[in-house]
């Protein structure tokens, strides 16, 4: 498969992730729906429908395309980057997210998909710095300039921002880059691929340093035999 057509297909991956969000909050804004109440609600049961469904609830036009335009980014950089990991991750931040949520959140309704964005952010900023390699540690730099600023979004200096939404998404996203570490933790300096296909190396090699023996071999063969036959005797 060729470079390009790997690219259009994991673009239109990010594509279809962002559809249904828009097509809620389309639903919801033409008739003039309120959902609000289906989202998270922390530490009530009445809010733990919430942890499910408060992904797909905006409040606003500038809430939706702010969150969608981050989400579609980020999760391009997951499924073109981290192509193996990109599903049972998003399925992580979502879920593992929503339940931190749940139980550190204020009493209040928590809505939107901010915190998936904060576990992709932070999980792609911090897994391409554990895995030593320069192409991935340049997707890092690369996703730190362009968010940069949700530092801000982790303290709570808005109440009218679940900053504990995004301090849930941060949480889940460095879990998932500690767990992942290792399988993109490669010591081939020559391996330059960065994704994840079927040329992708994703085990540490490390050189055998060779021994007196393994120099001798290309010695003749009556030569290195008495040096070996030596070394038995002793």
């Amino acid at each position: 498969m060729s470079d390009l057509k790997v690219l259009k297909i994991d673009l239109i991956r990010s594509v279809l992730f962002i559809i249904p969000f828009w097509i809620v909050f389309i639903i919801t804004w033409f008739y003039d729906i309120e959902l609000v109440t289906s989202g998270v609600y922390p530490r009530h049961i009445k809010g733990v429908t919430g942890i499910f469904t408060s992904v797909f609830i905006h409040s606003g036009w500038q809430h939706i395309i702010a969150n969608t335009t981050s989400f579609f980014t980020l999760s391009f950089f997951l499924f073109h980057f981290y192509k193996k990991i990109a599903y049972q991750s998003l399925l992580f931040n979502y879920v593992v997210g929503g339940v931190i949520l749940w139980i550190i959140g204020r009493e209040y309704w928590h809505i939107g998909v901010s915190g998936v964005v904060y576990g992709m952010a932070f999980q792609i900023c911090f897994l391409g710095i554990f895995s030593k390699r320069i192409a991935l540690s340049a997707v890092s730099l690369v996703v730190i300039f362009l968010y940069g600023s949700f530092v801000w979004g982790l303290m709570p200096i808005n109440t009218a921002i679940s900053w504990e939404g995004h301090l849930s998404g941060a949480l889940t996203g460095l879990a998932l880059a500690i767990m992942f570490r290792k399988r993109y933790r490669v010591v081939k300096k020559y391996d330059l691929d960065t994704r994840d296909d079927e040329h992708y190396i994703e085990y540490s090699y490390k050189p055998k340093k060779p021994t007196v023996f393994d120099l001798l071999k290309d010695l003749p063969d009556s030569y290195y035999e008495r040096v070996k036959k030596k070394k038995k005797s002793r």
